[in-house]
């Protein structure tokens, strides 16, 4: 029930794996949100195995800074029934659910619980098969546009446009906290 792109400031919570894989904390964010006037609070689901290869899980992989990472989000991560109950506890206060899914396994647990719309991070603006199975939701996206170069933006649109997809840009930069000579707010008219 909201239109983006109209007069009215559209504001996301990021709430991502700030919660740091406590469901108390999450639901903790979410009051703070709802409090906060934010009309959405956004969370993360990925299905671990089915985004980072096997050797990488098992840590017998050669990147340690994959496997420190990946450990810290394995950590992070509420699980399926958490993230239910998040979205339950959401729609009792009134504040739309929304959550990035970084694999097909999560886009079909969350097609199950019937989320209304789908957020897609900046590292995938390029995976246009996840992006194919999130047009098949027929559900509104948002794509972050962050880490991604003009033709990139550029080909990812077009897809979407191809396929009729309802979709919006968002102007994201990757670098956190981000430096002011790299923010270019002037970059949101292109989009």
């Amino acid at each position: 029930n909201f239109n983006l792109g109209e007069k009215k400031t559209f504001v996301i919570a990021e709430i991502g794996n700030n919660h740091n894989g406590n469901f108390e904390l999450a639901i903790e964010m979410v009051d703070a949100a709802h409090e906060a006037n934010a009309n959405c609070v956004k969370f993360q689901m990925r299905n671990m195995s089915s985004v980072y290869r096997e050797k990488s899980l098992a840590r017998q992989g050669e990147d340690l800074g994959t496997e420190y990472v990946l450990d810290l989000l394995q950590r992070f991560q509420l699980s399926q029934d958490e993230h239910q109950k998040i979205a339950k506890y959401c729609y009792d206060k009134g504040i739309l659910y929304m959550c990035t899914p970084w694999d097909i396994d999560s886009i079909n647990f969350l097609e199950a619980m019937d989320v209304e719309a789908y957020k897609v991070a900046s590292a995938d603006l390029t995976n246009l098969p996840l992006i194919e199975s999130l047009i098949k939701t027929k559900k509104p996206l948002i794509l972050s546009t962050g880490m991604s170069t003009v033709e990139e933006i550029q080909t990812t649109s077009d897809f979407l446009n191809s396929r009729d997809a309802e979709f919006a840009l968002l102007h994201c930069n990757s670098t956190y906290p981000a430096p002011l000579h790299d923010i270019n707010l002037n970059w949101i008219k292109k989009l």
